[in-house]
């Protein structure tokens, strides 16, 4: 039997309807059966619309489906989202999936939001950490492609100042 994550009543009123929610984590699965959209609920992008949005701000990532509407490896700079590590699918799941619960799928917090999946691990386990420069680079596309919700659990050292003139500051004054 599927899991659904939310009340009857909150699922029914807040499904994130043309809402782009970025998932900077580790690889992801972006034709995983629970990543769909209905083709009745209201998006922002469509793939015509999100391809002409990567080619005018010259992105490196590609377009998915209606439900992955941009991924890029920022980590490996390649198109390939995979990983050993599942981590980033459960992220992306519990924020945005909407499989079929009668047939085992996952519904998440915001079922019809479009997803920016952003990989910020690369696969080589010389250098499977995450690198400041990389994630803001996932944080800066993240933004021009007009996320409203950026999520990033990165398992690094947390903690910083908003303030001030370092290149996390300005990010996150930017956002």
């Amino acid at each position: 039997m599927g899991t659904n994550l939310l009340s009857e009543e909150f699922r029914a009123k807040y499904k994130g309807d043309k809402m782009i929610v970025s998932v900077i984590d580790t690889g992801f699965d972006p034709y995983h059966r629970d990543f769909v959209l209905a083709e009745d609920v209201a998006t922002r992008y469509n793939e015509a619309s999100m391809n002409e949005m990567i080619q005018k701000l010259g992105l490196p990532g590609k377009w998915y489906s209606n439900k992955v509407i941009y991924g890029y490896n920022y980590a490996d700079n390649s198109d390939v989202l995979l990983s050993t590590d599942e981590h980033g699918n459960h992220v992306a799941g519990t924020i945005g999936a909407n499989g079929n619960v009668e047939e085992g799928g996952i519904q998440g917090v915001a079922p019809h939001v479009q997803l920016l999946l952003m990989k910020a691990f690369s696969e080589d386990q010389v250098s499977s950490s995450v690198y400041e420069d990389v994630w803001m680079k996932a944080f800066d596309d993240s933004i021009k492609l007009g996320a409203d919700i950026i999520n990033m659990s990165l398992g690094m050292a947390s903690g910083f100042n908003m303030q001030g003139n370092t290149p996390m500051a300005r990010a996150m004054q930017k956002a």
